[in-house]
């Protein structure tokens, strides 16, 4: 189980979460749109949309698991990622709520998967993103529902307006999903506690990663298969620049120890939480076992997980020796590799 700790730690590792999800689509589509033109602007829409049906649907697999019905109210109340985990308070007293028609507000400041674009002045595609990624998500959880989104943070509005809407007449039931051979459901949804709320959105949040970047191989895949394999590890050697660089401004403002288990426990997936690991700690080394994965278990059941150890090595090796040249990681175990367990070691070597 993950470690016991605080929910303000927890809530603190949301902000960095969602930019990293940021990154992954901007290091994507910066390279799509590179190296292969018209072509590669709709592969990255062709991305976006397979990734945000799979949203839709494992919402509404999940919805019908806690016996929620399928309308617009569930879908804004009980979404699948950190994204709007601290804004429910907000919400519930300024937003307008009905199972047809919710109206809800995010203000400036309040987006941070955008804030790695602005920062990049990456706002046309930010806005491709927000405007493909939403309306499929929705349609996917109901076939008669809509999204209209009038102003956007993306097109450098003040904010943006989010109208949810599905007719009177909308059918009352959908059809269920399928399950994942051995899916749990509910495993990601424990919110009993506010410590098991924001455990449970760390860990979908980081699963809604994992798809992600299952999506940007399969389109590789399919769309340039003479050059998918070179290409991903090309975005994901550049995606680990990205995220060590901004690890590293965190870690001068924060003003963060030097030793590998700081930047364990840093890091810009949650994995202090949402992995079931062994550790040993000592001054200049921290050896970690990973017995479950969010990231593995999603890959596997999408049928990638061989094919991301490309992922799994450049990510963790790319972005530690990026974040300090003297720290060294060994991966001697990978579930990615058919391991039962990741194996990693991290070395501070001077």
């Amino acid at each position: 189980m993950a470690e016991r700790i605080s929910v303000d730690t927890m809530m603190s590792q949301i902000p960095r979460l969602m930019r990293t999800a940021g990154r992954v689509y901007m290091a994507g589509t910066r390279s799509l749109l590179e190296n292969f033109g018209p072509e590669g602007e709709k592969s990255v829409r062709q991305w976006i949309r397979r990734f945000a049906t799979w949203r839709g649907h494992e919402l509404r697999k999940a919805h019908m698991a806690l016996g929620l019905s399928i309308n617009m109210e569930s879908l804004m109340r009980h979404w699948d990622t950190a994204s709007t985990f601290d804004l429910r308070d907000e919400w519930d007293k300024l937003g307008s709520w009905s199972p047809y028609d919710v109206r809800v507000t995010i203000k400036e400041g309040g987006c941070k998967i955008s804030e790695p674009w602005a920062e990049a002045d990456f706002w046309l595609w930010g806005h491709v993103f927000c405007d493909e990624l939403h309306q499929n998500i929705t349609q996917a959880y109901h076939p008669d529902a809509l999204v209209v989104i009038p102003t956007t943070l993306t097109k450098r509005d003040p904010e943006c307006n989010f109208h949810w809407s599905m007719p009177p007449n909308a059918r009352k039931e959908v059809k269920p999903i399928d399950l994942y051979p051995g899916q749990d459901v509910l495993k990601d949804w424990q919110s009993n506690t506010e410590w098991e709320a924001a455990s449970s959105v760390l860990r979908r949040t980081t699963r809604v990663m994992a798809a992600m970047i299952h999506y940007l191989l399969e389109i590789l895949e399919e769309f340039h298969p003479k050059e998918a394999k070179v290409e991903f590890g090309r975005i994901m050697v550049l995606l680990a620049a990205d995220r060590a660089s901004a690890l590293k401004k965190e870690r001068e403002a924060n003003h963060w120890r030097a030793r590998p288990e700081d930047f364990f426990f840093n890091f810009d997936l949650p994995y202090s939480t949402i992995l079931e690991t062994e550790k040993k700690i000592s001054p200049d080394e921290i050896e970690i076992k990973v017995k479950y994965c969010p990231l593995a278990e999603t890959w596997e059941w999408l049928g990638s997980l061989s094919n991301m150890n490309s992922y799994c090595e450049r990510a963790c090796l790319g972005i530690a020796s990026n974040y300090d040249a003297s720290l060294n990681v060994d991966i001697s175990g990978c579930k990615s590799r058919g391991d039962e367990t990741c194996h990693i070691k991290i070395r501070k070597t001077r």
